[in-house]
């Protein structure tokens, strides 16, 4: 998987995944931090994308699995993330692609808007409720 490939070398400290949910990345990476907007069995952390409660220049990865673009203020999110991260850390994002089987999914299967015209900015409406 290339996402195991991106977190090597990285500095030494805490990998925080964001948006978890029901997530499965404990299985691939054991000493990693669940997180979630709301509280859901088996999560370690509760917080916003837009208040990380960590310390300066503390973790060495934040870990995004089709979460971006649930963020409705995406540059404030990457001001507190580069806050938070070490010299050295990554973001690593996994988000979906804006092909016609993507588009075909989205609009049968997992429904979430999506208006390529609109820009990264939306408004916040809940937990999983904005995207873009």
């Amino acid at each position: 998987m290339q996402m195991l490939t991106s977190i090597k070398d990285l500095p030494a400290g805490p990998i925080i995944e964001l948006g978890s949910g029901p997530g499965f990345i404990k299985e691939i990476i054991p000493s990693a931090k669940t997180s979630e907007t709301f509280l859901i069995p088996n999560l370690d952390l509760v917080f916003s994308g837009h208040h990380l409660p960590f310390k300066d220049k503390s973790i060495s990865c934040l870990l995004m699995l089709d979460v971006f673009h649930h963020i409705p203020n995406p540059s404030e999110f990457l001001k507190e993330a580069e806050r938070c991260l070490r010299k050295g850390g990554r973001i690593i994002m996994v988000e979906p692609f804006n092909t016609s089987f993507g588009r075909f999914f989205y609009q049968n299967f997992h429904h979430e808007c999506f208006d390529p015209d609109s820009g990264w900015e939306h408004l916040e409406g809940g937990p999983l409720s904005g995207a873009n």
